[in-house]
């Protein structure tokens, strides 16, 4: 018992950090619309003060226009929303309406495609509806599933640069958090694994990362049953077996032993 108790002493735990997403406030709302650019695809509500017939929405076409009835089409591709109005304000009031009152929002953000793949919980295509970092891309796309990925996460400009960024780093303290493009693929490899079995409490499959050791993946399994036998344990490395003694790794009188990916670590049932 004395050694389990010292076992639990020693384990070493990887916490799991969600990506909290905040309701957006009708204030936000506005600073992420006045800072987005209008591009093909997006619908644009358009409404025009006392006139019924020029309010609805419209969507942009591929080649950037908008159409507006009395005025037809008005290229919008690159504006902001406060801009595509004075636009139209301008177009309006050239013959059309007197001083008309014009006000664009977007409707539907469809212009400014991202992808997420990989160990994440909702992977697929994604919108930018304005500034957007990695994080809040990882948020939208249900967070990293931690115990499928590797420790990084990969960003694809369109360009065909790739920037590696840290999980852990990302998620503690919001380290390698790049703001994100149009075209961006965001690739959350999945991990490599070292597997425990035999008497621990929950045998499996654990995600490697450089520097796992043989005390830690046994953290991650719920450490060893009652019924182990720590000085009996081994590891499997292709053809080779190698003896781990617990006990004395434990104890302090061995060091721990780094595990490589594809390892299996077997634990003995004790004959007492």
């Amino acid at each position: 018992m004395r050694l389990r108790y010292l076992f639990l002493a020693a384990f070493v735990m990887t916490p799991f950090v969600a990506v909290a997403q905040d309701v957006p406030s009708p204030a936000s709302v506005a600073v992420v619309q006045d800072a987005y650019r209008v591009g093909p695809k997006d619908v644009l509500a358009i409404s025009v003060y006392g006139e019924a017939d020029l309010t609805g929405k419209q969507p942009v076409t591929e080649d950037g226009h908008v159409f507006v009835p009395l005025i037809g089409e008005v290229p919008v591709a690159g504006l902001t929303v406060q801009e595509t109005a004075r636009l139209l304000t301008e177009r309006l009031a050239d013959g059309y309406l007197v001083h008309p009152q014009v006000s664009v929002q977007v409707d539907e953000y469809k212009s400014q495609k991202v992808s997420v793949v990989g160990a994440v919980k909702r992977p697929g295509d994604y919108y930018l509806s304005g500034p957007t970092t990695l994080l809040d891309l990882i948020g939208r796309a249900g967070n990293i599933d931690t115990e499928k990925s590797a420790r990084e996460v990969r960003v694809r400009r369109a360009s065909g640069e790739i920037v590696v960024v840290g999980i852990d780093a990302l998620l503690s303290t919001g380290q390698g958090d790049l703001p994100l493009r149009m075209g961006d693929v965001v690739t959350v490899p999945p991990g490599q694994f070292v597997y425990v079995a035999g008497e621990v409490d929950k045998p499996g499959a654990v995600v490697f990362w450089e520097g796992l050791t043989v005390t830690q993946a046994l953290t991650k399994v719920g450490g060893p049953s009652e019924t182990a036998r720590l000085k009996g344990a081994y590891i499997l490395r292709g053809g080779e077996r190698i003896p781990v003694n617990l006990r004395r790794i434990l104890e302090g009188r061995e060091a721990d032993i780094a595990l490589e990916p594809g390892d299996q670590l077997f634990l003995k049932e004790s004959p007492i």
